[in-house]
């Protein structure tokens, strides 16, 4: 099982924090005037990378889960999915600073969209100063959805199979 393999969700949980972190740290260097355009260019192919790899390692940590709980895995199809209370106990094991992340994902989503809007990027066009800070907030923000996910995992004993099986009822602690 993956939730086993806990150096693995450590890593991908600090690759997360320092991951949203150096993004948001590098549109406030854009828009301080510290950090050009063309800075951001450059580190935008290997930030994507580290935070689709992020999000993907959660996803399969959040498909697993379901799996345990449901005893089966879950399809597309299915009309019930999990519930707010299956995914508040999921991430129990996470530091209550660190479930701060999802709010502030979504914070940082609303003001990106307001301020900035969509963003794409063309190797035919010159990268822009608009481009330079939206883009590092987008990829932030996958980072942090991936962080509560990755960081309960990390912490908590044992896989997700030792401590929730189909039959075991989910109550709120």
């Amino acid at each position: 099982m993956l939730s086993e393999r806990k150096r693995l969700i450590r890593r991908a949980e600090k690759a997360a924090l320092l991951g949203s972190i150096a993004c948001l740290a590098l549109t406030a260097g854009v828009h301080a005037g510290v950090a050009s355009a063309r800075v951001v260019e450059l580190l935008l192919v290997p930030s994507i990378l580290v935070a689709f790899a992020v999000l993907g390692l959660a996803l399969l940590l959040f498909s697993e889960y379901a799996q345990v709980l449901h005893g089966r895995p879950l399809h597309p199809s299915d009309e019930e999915g999990l519930s707010i209370i299956e995914m508040r106990q999921m991430v129990r094991w996470c530091p209550k600073p660190v479930k701060l992340a999802l709010p502030l994902a979504a914070a940082i989503l609303i003001f990106t969209f307001v301020t900035i809007g969509g963003v794409e990027w063309s190797s035919n066009e010159p990268f822009t100063e608009r481009e330079a800070k939206g883009f590092p907030l987008f990829i932030s923000v996958l980072m942090l959805f991936a962080l509560p996910i990755l960081s309960s995992a990390a912490k908590m004993p044992g896989s997700f199979f030792s401590h929730f099986s189909a039959e075991d009822s989910i109550s709120i602690k």
